[in-house]
């Protein structure tokens, strides 16, 4: 709630029709998100305890804040990097931004999140 506060009080500050979102107001609400991206990467470190890599996770959301598009790099498989990429692919599709509530009601928010991968070594 604070972060979704914190990115609805960004649309005071900015222009008329400009109907785009506080880029640190969207960083701190896709990071609630992060603990999906770790348990995503988790389910497939256990078939491979070596897996490890970028993760890039390219989102497109409409006026509403539902997200309409989602695709990785790698592109996801089912295996690896590939199977991390599609089981976060798939539940990034079903998360929700505020609505705009500045500009026209048209038009859509492209993000990019960027995840390091690699598993921790300070566990015995």
């Amino acid at each position: 709630e604070k972060d979704m506060g914190y990115l609805q009080g960004s649309f005071k500050t900015m222009k008329h029709d400009a109907g785009t979102y506080d880029k640190d107001a969207i960083g701190a609400l896709l990071k609630r998100h992060n603990q999906e991206v770790q348990a995503c990467y988790e389910q497939f470190l256990a078939a491979n305890p070596k897996l490890g890599g970028a993760l890039t996770i390219n989102l497109e959301a409409n006026a509403q804040g539902q997200i309409t598009g989602a695709s990785s790099d790698p592109k996801a498989g089912m295996a690896d990097m590939a199977g991390v990429a599609g089981c976060v692919v798939d539940r990034a599709k079903t998360w929700k931004l505020p609505k705009k509530v500045n500009g026209n009601g048209t038009g859509t928010a492209r993000m990019k999140l960027d995840y390091a991968l690699s598993k921790r070594t300070d566990m015995k």
